[in-house]
């Protein structure tokens, strides 16, 4: 179904996607040793369309999405990836996705990569969802967030080791005293 919503006709690279063959040989697709699909990385392939929310969040034992540099647009249905429990890896920049982010998207996400795109707001981080202790990497420099950091620094995740803001719209000063970051290496941003 993704080759069908995503234009799969204009892709770089379609090897298997319209065989009878296993998902598992098609390119850009990994699976686990009992054949479900494990990940999908169609980096850079020409993929254009709405966001496929519908195929995606079928795939309940994907680890590892990488879509970036591609020709995607609209918004991110926010409980796209909630029964997808083993998704650490999300990677969607480069890419004219817009609305609000959901940073906390999937239960278990520990990277998530959607700079280079068009979304306007960030939703409030939860204490209550589960990747709220796993996510690790946030990078949503060069969108046209509009926020006050203080508001992101509010209910910031403990366990960020890389925040990256920059090329966005977010002004204010950031709260005095900062939350304490243990692992924190790299924060990024740029106040207007």
């Amino acid at each position: 179904e993704i080759y069908n919503v995503l234009n799969g006709s204009g892709w770089f690279n379609s090897t298997g996607w319209q065989s009878d063959g296993a998902q598992c040989d098609w390119f850009g697709v990994s699976c686990h040793d009992d054949r479900l699909v494990s990940a999908i990385d169609l980096r850079s392939n020409n993929l254009a369309g709405s966001f496929p929310s519908e195929s995606l969040s079928s795939l309940r034992e994907l680890q590892w999405l990488d879509l970036a540099d591609n020709k995607l647009f609209g918004s991110i249905d926010d409980f796209v990836f909630y029964q997808v429990h083993g998704l650490h890896h999300i990677d969607l920049s480069e890419n004219d996705l817009s609305g609000e982010v959901h940073v906390l998207i999937s239960p278990s996400v520990q990277y998530l990569n959607f700079s280079r795109n068009n979304f306007t707001s960030t939703s409030q981080l939860h204490k209550f969802k589960q990747s709220y202790y796993t996510i690790q990497t946030i990078d949503l420099s060069y969108n046209i967030i509009l926020a006050d950091v203080s508001e992101i620094f509010q209910d910031i995740p403990p366990n960020l080791v890389e925040l990256i803001l920059t090329e966005n719209y977010i002004y204010g000063t950031l709260p005095d005293p900062l939350p304490v970051l243990e692992d924190m290496k790299r924060l990024l941003k740029a106040c207007y």
